[in-house]
C-alpha cells in the first residue's frame, strides 16, 4: 500500500491532542507533520486564564515530526488575526499532503488553507463546538452564514461526540461526510502514573489534605473564570452539609475568581470543607483523580470538557451541568452521570446527594465510568484518522 500523509494545522501544542500525533506517527504507511503557529504550551508561558506563568511537566513535542513555523512566536490570545502564517500554502505545497486537518474556522491560518489550497489534498476538519452557547440574534445569523460557508469548502468533518455532530449538522455539514470519534484521552500515560502511586498515598495525601476517612470527596477540575461557574459546587456543599452528608470539595485549577472564592468559603463557614489545591500540573493529576469519589461540572457553557473523560478511568461518577459538551459522549445520563439545569444549585446538590446516599446506583455509575475509558482513549481518533488517509 502507497504511503499516505497528513499535515495537522493547529495553534499551539495542546496536552489533550498530543497523543494523538504520536500514536500517528506509528501508524504503518502513515507519515505525519504537525504545523504550529505558537509556542504557547511547548515551553514556558503566562496563561491569562490560569492567571499564572504556566510550565507543562510533560514534553509536548516528542514523538512526532513537527514544526514552528514562527519559532519564538508566544501569542497574547488564539484570535482570529493571532492564528495565522502567510506562508502556510507554500509549506504544504512542499510536503504535498494527501489529508490536512485542521482545528477550528476561527483563525486565519485555516481560511489560507480551506480557500488557497492545492485541490490534490481534502481537508478534514474538527472543532469541540456544540450549539449550547446563547448568542445575540444577529451575531448568530453572522455566524451561521460564514460557518456554513467555510464547511462548504471542507472535504471531512471529525465529530467527538453527538452534541458536536449536532452542531456540524446544524451548520450544513453533511451527515455522510462527518466521521464518528471522541475527544481523545491518554489512557497509557493516566495508568502510569496510577501505578506509580505509593501504597499508602491516600491515607497520606488525606492527612495532608485534613480530609478524614469517612469523608467523601468530591473534585471540581478547571479554570477559575465565570463561566466554569465554580461557586456553585462551593454552594452545594454547603447544602449537603445542611443534609448532614459528609463531604469535602477540592477545587483544582487556578484564575481570576480564586480570591473571590475564598471570601466566599470564609463566608460561609466551609474551609474545612472546601480545599483549594491551585494549578495541578499534568504529572500531579493521578493521585487526586484517585483521592477523589465523584466529579461535579457546573460549567454554563463548555465545548466539550477534557475532564469528563480524564477522570473515566479512575471510575469517577460525574454530576454535570445540561450544557457541557460532553453529555452525551464521556457524560451519560443516568449510565455514569446525573444532569441537572446549568445553574440551579438545588438541583446540583440533589444529584449530589442522591449519588452519595445510594450506594448502589454510586457503584453502577463508578462501573460504567471505567468501562466507558476504553472507547475514548487517542487511539480511537488516530486510527480513524488513519483509515481516512488510506481510503483518499
Amino acid at each position: 500500500m502507497k504511503e499516505k500523509s497528513i499535515a495537522i494545522i493547529v495553534s499551539h501544542p495542546i496536552q489533550h491532542w498530543v497523543p494523538v500525533y504520536r500514536d500517528l506517527a506509528m501508524q504503518k504507511g502513515l507519515k505525519i507533520k504537525v504545523f504550529f503557529v505558537a509556542e504557547n504550551g511547548a515551553f514556558e508561558y503566562f496563561d491569562a486564564q490560569f492567571d499564572r506563568t504556566v510550565k507543562w511537566d510533560l514534553p509536548l513535542t516528542e514523538g512526532y515530526d513537527h514544526k514552528f513555523l514562527v519559532p519564538g512566536n508566544v501569542v497574547p490570545d488564539y484570535g482570529f488575526y493571532t492564528i495565522d502564517y502567510s506562508q502556510i500554502n507554500a509549506e504544504l505545497a512542499s510536503l504535498s499532503p494527501d489529508l490536512v486537518w485542521i482545528n477550528g474556522y476561527a483563525n486565519l491560518i485555516n481560511w489560507r488553507v480551506v480557500f488557497n489550497r492545492d485541490r490534490r489534498y481534502k481537508v478534514v476538519f474538527t472543532s469541540d463546538s456544540n450549539l449550547g452557547d446563547k448568542r445575540a440574534s444577529l451575531t448568530k445569523l453572522f455566524k451561521s452564514l460564514v460557518i456554513r460557508y467555510f464547511f462548504s469548502k471542507c472535504d471531512f468533518f471529525l465529530s467527538c461526540g453527538p452534541k458536536n455532530s449536532e452542531y456540524l449538522e446544524h451548520y450544513n455539514a453533511p451527515k455522510r461526510k462527518i466521521i464518528d470519534s471522541v475527544y481523545p484521552v491518554d489512557n497509557a500515560y493516566f495508568k502510569q502514573q496510577r501505578n506509580k502511586l505509593p501504597d499508602e498515598y491516600k491515607q497520606n495525601l488525606r492527612r495532608k489534605l485534613e480530609i478524614s476517612e469517612k469523608q467523601k470527596v468530591i473534585l471540581f477540575s478547571g479554570k477559575l473564570i465565570p463561566h466554569k461557574r465554580p461557586q456553585d459546587a462551593i454552594k452545594a456543599i454547603e447544602l449537603l452539609e445542611e443534609e448532614g452528608i459528609d463531604a469535602t470539595l477540592l477545587i483544582m485549577g487556578s484564575g481570576e475568581m480564586e480570591v473571590e472564592l475564598q471570601k466566599l468559603v470564609e463566608s460561609l463557614d466551609l474551609t474545612n470543607r472546601i480545599k483549594f489545591l491551585g494549578f495541578v500540573n499534568q504529572s500531579e493529576l493521578a493521585q487526586y483523580f484517585e483521592l477523589s469519589d465523584l466529579l461535579v461540572f457546573p460549567s454554563e457553557k463548555e465545548p466539550f470538557g477534557a475532564i469528563a473523560s480524564e477522570v473515566l478511568q479512575f471510575g469517577l461518577p460525574i454530576v454535570a451541568a445540561n450544557s457541557i459538551g460532553a453529555v452525551g459522549a464521556s457524560i451519560l445520563p443516568n449510565r455514569n452521570a446525573l444532569v441537572y439545569e446549568r445553574g440551579d444549585v438545588y438541583e446540583l446538590a440533589k444529584c449530589l446527594e442522591k449519588l452519595l446516599r445510594d450506594e448502589e446506583l454510586f457503584t453502577q455509575f463508578s462501573s460504567y465510568s471505567y468501562d466507558l475509558s476504553t472507547r475514548v482513549d487517542c487511539s480511537v481518533v488516530s486510527k480513524k484518522l488513519t483509515r481516512l488517509a488510506q481510503s483518499l
